[in-house]
């Protein structure tokens, strides 16, 4: 993804909730790792996670309004298990639901969705396209797991689709009154 700022969150009746802008480029979504450590803390706001994360800490969203914190990245609990050890805190080991998705700037994750009941939505932070390899969507990309693999669904309101269908159904070089009906 090569905006310069994204929002990254869910759709929850259809209102978007979810991260304030974040700053970067060569963004990517991926999946995530079987197994985080989390803080026990959770947050009201990204940028209440944010500020709360240290510089290894990444924000993740629970649901509309809970974030919490994990740590590192694990591929089995054994793993997880022995860097637990390293905190001084109370953390505990998380295993990712099947949905968890990851959005990085470069090789640094910047937020996570960790859930099964949502799918990870992104759009621009200017209120303009997503650009993915070279193309634009307008409204925001919804980004679902199937399997090894994602499926994106561009979601728009029905004002956005049509910007983008009515022009390409007629020529504007055809008679007026076709123009007129359309």
């Amino acid at each position: 993804i090569s905006n310069s700022s994204l929002y990254f969150g869910i759709i929850k009746n259809d209102l978007f909730y979810g991260s304030e802008s974040i700053l970067g480029n060569d963004f990517s979504v991926t999946s995530g790792m079987n197994y985080y450590i989390s803080s026990d803390d959770t947050y009201k706001s990204f940028k209440e996670a944010k500020l709360n994360s240290s510089e290894n800490g990444i924000p993740v969203l629970i649901d509309e309004d809970c974030w919490k914190v994990y740590f590192g990245g694990y591929s089995s609990e054994k793993d997880a298990s022995l860097a637990k050890n390293k905190f001084k805190k109370n953390v505990e080991i998380v295993k990712s639901k099947e949905n968890l998705i990851v959005l990085s700037d470069g090789n640094t994750p910047c937020v996570i969705l960790d859930s099964s009941d949502y799918f990870a939505c992104v759009k621009d932070g200017d209120g303009l396209t997503v650009n993915i390899e070279g193309k634009e969507y307008r409204g925001c990309l919804e980004f679902r797991k199937s399997g090894g693999v994602f499926d994106v669904i561009n979601i728009l309101s029905f004002d956005e689709y049509l910007y983008g269908v009515v022009p390409c159904e007629m020529s504007n070089e055809w008679h007026k009154e076709a123009l007129k009906a359309q």
